[in-house]
């Protein structure tokens, strides 16, 4: 009797959606579990893709780190070229020099491509999730990603029901479109007695649904059409591009400890409001919420483009920072900190010295000198 034969190459689908441009591995396979009407667990199955537990937290990690065997499983159930498959995630594109695609090669570039990326989005645009069922672009992962040029409209970063992030690793089975944060308690004290306790109810607000705010902010949209340039991912011939972006996260750092809603000078309303005021208690870029992001990359991509760092530097701390610039002893920061600000051009130096003061200058040479 001949064996019985095995593959694990998956089974060509009969109708395959295809991917929107741009679009991320993560919502173009929730689109074929619905186009299915099937769970995302048994999408990734179809797809080549293996599942062991918690399929929604897998396929974010695809989305950032896809092998070359996943990727031509996914081309075997599809249809799809390998470059249509990786031009849906982070996962760099490196090939020889004979133009060939060498396998299995990812690099975590300085934390872009880290699971930390796809965790949360840098917000949704209610509108482009409304015209396209609920599908998003791999570019929300970003998180300078604050406006939507197409609809000119600032990208929605909660809920605003529940005041959830929008996760969409947390999204539940055939439910990519629909908030998953916990819904609000109700105003009483005392659950009627009529209703039965069934545990943890989600908000299932629809994201499509949540308000459009728009912007009449030129700058800002200058800016973000100048980050939507910059590449996804990692590659040969990007050098300048990648050192452009280096840079502009170093100075999101700077931004996040030293501006005040006197940067915002001409910014929207809406924005100027909800910066915060400066305190030193803010430590990290993730922890502004709502339209605070939006303030920051305003703010970093004007020292951005400025073309003399000197007055940039003394447009950010002030004339009496930069007289006597002293270190900040209640940021401590770890050596996340010190690769970020290792990455940073020799332009930039001017700035770093003054803001970081002698003494974590000092300490950010000696590293740069190892």
């Amino acid at each position: 009797m001949p064996q019985e034969m095995t593959s694990t190459v998956p089974r060509r689908l009969a109708s395959v959606p295809l991917p929107l441009a741009g679009e991320s591995l993560h919502s173009w396979v929730e689109h074929v579990a619905a186009t299915y009407e099937i769970g995302r667990k048994h999408a990734m199955s179809l797809l080549g893709l293996e599942v062991e537990n918690s399929a929604g937290r897998r396929l974010a990690y695809r989305t950032i780190q896809l092998t070359t065997a996943q990727a031509a499983n996914v081309s075997a159930a599809t249809g799809l070229t390998l470059d249509e498959v990786f031009a849906m995630t982070l996962s760099p594109l490196y090939v020889d020099d004979k133009g060939q695609r060498i396998p299995d090669l990812w690099i975590n570039a300085g934390g872009r491509n880290s699971f930390r990326s796809t965790k949360v989005l840098g917000g949704v645009c209610p509108k482009c999730l409304c015209e396209n069922d609920n599908r998003w672009p791999l570019l929300w992962y970003r998180r300078w990603s604050v406006i939507c040029l197409e609809h000119s409209c600032y990208l929605v970063r909660e809920c605003t029901n529940c005041d959830a992030p929008i996760q969409p690793w947390r999204f539940r089975d055939r439910s990519p479109g629909l908030c998953t944060g916990p819904m609000p308690a109700s105003p009483s004290l005392r659950r009627p007695a009529t209703v039965e306790h069934t545990g943890t109810r989600w908000c299932g607000k629809p994201l499509k649904d949540l308000p459009v705010l728009r912007t009449r902010d030129r700058v800002l949209l200058e800016i973000q059409a100048w980050l939507n340039t910059l590449p996804l991912v990692d590659g040969p011939g990007q050098e300048c591009d990648r050192a452009a972006e280096d840079d502009f996260n170093v100075l999101l750092k700077l931004v996040s400890w030293h501006a005040e809603p006197r940067h915002l000078a001409g910014a929207d309303k809406a924005v100027r409001e909800g910066f915060p005021r400066r305190t030193r208690s803010r430590k990290a870029t993730n922890s502004f919420l709502g339209l605070g992001m939006a303030g920051m990359v305003r703010i970093a991509g004007q020292l951005a483009i400025c073309e003399d760092m000197d007055e940039a530097t003394r447009w950010l701390l002030g004339d009496e920072e930069v007289d006597s610039p002293r270190p900040y002893p209640d940021h401590p920061w770890d050596d996340n900190d010190i690769w970020l600000f290792l990455m940073g051009s020799q332009r930039l130096q001017p700035i770093l010295k003054l803001s970081l003061g002698p003494i974590s200058y000092e300490k950010l040479t000696w590293r740069r000198d190892l």
